[in-house]
């Protein structure tokens, strides 16, 4: 008579295999936790210790409820491709196995880019190691923004406005990871000369996004005028040297052009005859 598997537990209905045979393409194993390798590529970096209480808790009353994804390593071990967190907080709760889903990858860089994409469409990794995630991709395996955007399903502005917060110092990165600042306010920051300074200003003074803006753009206003009226200083003092080398060169005339690099430039003279040519030779021969 045919036993009834009912109350033995998710092991009851996963099979428990070692390693999975090499003619299987995917499939659900319960594997032991010391066999499993973590991918120090993937894309998440912080965990809240608190929350993996409140998980390995919840694991040693109900078990693992979602598997983690793997891939065949060697020494009849696994890659962990997603699922760090209730790996983590499986063995803080003393799980011996674990339920997971095998994805037949062999190949180290299709299981890196696996890893990221898996992680990415996650909804708990925060916009830091998102946007660390999309760059990860771009440099080793040249995706574009576009590219991202198709398979990820996500606008392209949204990846292009992420990747844009690298930009930012490291401390302001923090103050995003930690919640200090929103996404409002990082925008704002990236457009800015000197974003630490507005960082200050805006734990400081508990500035919202409306004001930093604000307080941004006025402030860029002030630096353009003051390097407009630069600019023209040096643009007279450049003229009053055109002067003086014509005066030197018996009245030829002299141009003197910025050039594009700071401090750099053209001096260029003119002679009307072979006269002049010969006196500026003269001068400088």
């Amino acid at each position: 008579m045919h036993k009834s598997r009912l109350g033995k537990g998710l092991s009851s209905l996963i099979p428990v295999e070692p390693f999975p045979d090499s003619d299987q393409v995917d499939k659900f194993i319960i594997i032991s936790i010391y066999k499993i390798i973590v991918n120090l590529e993937q894309p998440r970096k912080i965990f809240d210790e608190t929350s993996l209480l409140e998980l390995s808790e919840s694991i040693k009353n109900y078990g693992v409820l979602q598997p983690i994804i793997v891939a065949p390593d060697e020494n009849d071990c696994f890659k962990l491709i997603a699922g760090e967190r209730r790996f983590r907080a499986s063995k803080m709760a003393g799980i011996n196995t674990i339920p997971a889903f095998v994805k037949q990858i062999s190949d180290k860089k299709t299981q890196l880019e696996v890893s990221i994409i898996e992680n990415i469409q996650r909804k708990d990794l925060n916009v830091i190691e998102e946007a660390n995630a999309y760059q990860k991709l771009i440099n080793q395996f040249n995706y574009t923004h576009q590219d991202l955007s198709n398979i990820l399903q996500k606008s392209r502005s949204h990846i292009t406005n992420l990747l844009r917060l690298l930009v930012l110092p490291n401390e302001i990165q923090s103050a995003i990871i930690d919640g200090k600042i929103s996404m409002g306010h990082a925008r704002a920051l990236v457009n800015s000369e000197n974003p630490q300074l507005y960082l200050t200003q805006i734990l400081n003074n508990k500035l919202s996004v409306r004001k930093t803006e604000s307080l941004i753009r006025e402030k860029g206003k002030h630096e353009n005028k003051e390097k407009q009226e630069k600019k023209l200083e040096k643009k007279d003092n450049l003229l009053k040297l055109e002067v003086l080398l014509s005066q030197k060169l018996g009245g030829m005339k002299v141009i003197i052009d910025e050039g594009t690099k700071q401090d750099s430039g053209t001096i260029t003279i003119e002679f009307k005859n072979i006269e002049e040519l010969n006196l500026l030779l003269k001068k400088f021969l």
